[in-house]
């Protein structure tokens, strides 16, 4: 026969819509078609999502622990990263392009947005990075622009032959006029 019974019971409705919202941030995190890095303060990555390691041909395993220096490819001086680290450490965004190395040593191009995360006293604790490969957008730029001058180019040599035609003919014709009237 029961003579007591005891229980706890703690209403977790608060905790579980955390634990959900983190799931689904972190799920979003993992499907998002932009390369994203977490590192701390120091730049040492804590984090990768998968597009990162398309991107790069570095695994998650290779890159936790290390310095996103591993990606130079040395096409950016000394001023460049200083500029970049003064702002991100003074609480600012930074917007800028990188080229950068892959695992297998070939180069690519990135557009980059790398922002402080702050804790809740206000300090910075980490660096996330948001990236975009452009490898293909910029060499259809470069495309382009080569087609542009050459397309200059034709229009030029049409406007030079044009009006050298145009001399042609009235030399052409002033020597007509003189051989009748001699």
């Amino acid at each position: 026969e029961i003579l007591h019974l005891q229980g706890v019971i703690r209403d977790v409705t608060d905790t579980r819509k955390v634990e959900d919202n983190l799931a689904r941030l972190a799920a979003a995190v993992n499907a998002a078609a932009e390369s994203i890095i977490i590192t701390d303060t120091m730049g040492t990555i804590q984090y990768v999502n998968p597009c990162f390691e398309q991107m790069t041909g570095y695994t998650r395993e290779e890159m936790i622990g290390k310095n996103p220096r591993i990606l130079n490819s040395s096409k950016h001086d000394k001023a460049f990263y200083s500029k970049l680290w003064t702002t991100i450490s003074s609480g600012d965004t930074w917007h800028g392009h990188f080229t950068n190395r892959r695992k297998n040593g070939t180069l690519f191009e990135e557009e980059a947005v790398i922002s402080p995360v702050r804790d809740a006293l206000g300090r910075i604790v980490n660096y996330v990075a948001v990236k975009r490969d452009v490898t293909q957008q910029r060499l259809l730029e470069k495309q382009l622009r080569h087609s542009q001058t050459m397309e200059a180019i034709g229009r030029l040599a049409k406007g030079v032959a044009h009006d050298f035609t145009n001399m042609l003919v009235v030399i052409t014709n002033s020597v007509h006029l003189a051989q009748k009237s001699l």
